[in-house]
């Protein structure tokens, strides 16, 4: 969000009668994919816990982003402290999210029928993405943090597929970017 005031906004959106239409038309499908959610407040009470712009230096055209939705346990008496570490990234993991291509990279945190999860989000701008992770992967000072925040606080959800760590999201909504050219 880019305004002055989230707040007022959200309260103008709640006045305009499509999304009035559209959340009631919306709340009866996500309340029966998700019976466990416990009131309809789930999707507002998430916490943004890091955000890295990374590699914002990188030229792609819009249609060539890939972007990545991604979630994930934690364990809830660490809670804390993954905040903490993520609240002061180490400038060695923050630069190797950049050399990997990744950018507009938020990571947020929930409670879910009584289990706390967090979900990220990045974009990728490269053009060889197994390279590149295997890059940040290979990284030193990324290889430390992850004995820590993954191997430590996290804990993967079960319907994870076969090699991943964190849940890899379907994207459900893919928008076109049109540019204007002048």
């Amino acid at each position: 969000y880019t305004g002055k005031d989230f707040a007022a906004q959200c309260v103008r959106m709640q006045d305009n009668a499509h999304i009035r239409k559209w959340e009631a038309a919306c709340s009866a499908c996500l309340m029966q994919s998700a019976p466990e959610t416990p009131d309809e407040n789930a999707w507002k009470n998430m916490e943004e816990v890091f955000f890295d712009a990374g590699a914002v230096d990188v030229e792609a055209e819009p249609e060539a982003v890939q972007r990545f939705g991604q979630v994930i346990g934690v364990r809830p008496e660490l809670v804390d402290s993954y905040k903490l570490i993520h609240r002061h990234a180490w400038p060695e993991v923050l630069g190797a999210i950049r050399r990997g291509k990744l950018r507009n990279y938020p990571i947020y945190i929930t409670t879910v029928a009584e289990k706390v999860y967090i979900f990220g989000y990045f974009e990728y701008v490269g053009t060889d993405f197994d390279s590149d992770m295997a890059m940040i992967d290979s990284d030193p000072a990324t290889k430390a943090w992850i004995q820590f925040t993954d191997q430590a606080c996290q804990l993967p959800v079960a319907t994870r597929r076969e090699g991943e760590w964190w849940a890899n999201m379907a994207n459900v909504v893919v928008s076109t970017v049109r540019r204007v050219r002048g």
